[in-house]
């Protein structure tokens, strides 16, 4: 029984010794800014849509030329 005890009274005082290390630690750092992807997607649409145009183009120049 007596060693028992000893080694609750040891886990006692191991974890109140670590409280304060948790506790007064540092804060994590904060998120990284977001990413902004507003303009990118709008030069991807007008890309797209210009090369969408292009191969219509073609393909209208093709069929006609037939």
């Amino acid at each position: 029984m007596k060693f028992l005890e000893c080694i609750s009274l040891f886990a006692i005082i191991v974890a109140l010794m670590l409280v304060p290390t948790v506790v007064l630690g540092q804060p994590a750092n904060p998120d990284p800014p977001g990413v902004p992807i507003d303009g990118g997607v709008g030069f991807l649409l007008a890309a797209g849509a210009a090369y969408g145009v292009k191969k219509y183009r073609d393909h209208k120049g093709e069929v006609q030329g037939e």
